[in-house]
C-alpha cells in the first residue's frame, strides 16, 4: 500500500511512502491529516527552551565543577604545606 504526501511548495519534493497492509497505510493518512503545524511549533519551542534550560544548568554545574576542582588542589597545596612545616 503506497501514498504520497505532496506539499505546497514548489521546491518540496514529494513523499512515497508504503505500509505492509491496509490498517496502517489508513493509520498513516489520519494522522498525517490530523497533524498541525501549529502544534509541531509549539512543541518545538517548548522542546527548544527545555533544551537551552538544560544548557545552562550544565554550563553551571561546568562551572561549579571547575571551582570546586580549584579548591581541592588549594586545599591539597595547603595540606603539602602544612606537612612541610
Amino acid at each position: 500500500y503506497y501514498f504520497t504526501i505532496n506539499f505546497g511548495h514548489d521546491a518540496q519534493k514529494a513523499l512515497d511512502l508504503r505500509t505492509e497492509d491496509v490498517k496502517d497505510c489508513d493509520d498513516w493518512v489520519a494522522a498525517i491529516g490530523h497533524a498541525s503545524y501549529r502544534n509541531l511549533a509549539t512543541e518545538h519551542e517548548s522542546l527548544m527552551q527545555k533544551y537551552l534550560h538544560l544548557l545552562q544548568i550544565v554550563e553551571t554545574e561546568k562551572t561549579v565543577a571547575k571551582r570546586l576542582r580549584h579548591q581541592i588542589e588549594d586545599q591539597e597545596i595547603e595540606v603539602e604545606r602544612l606537612k612541610s612545616e
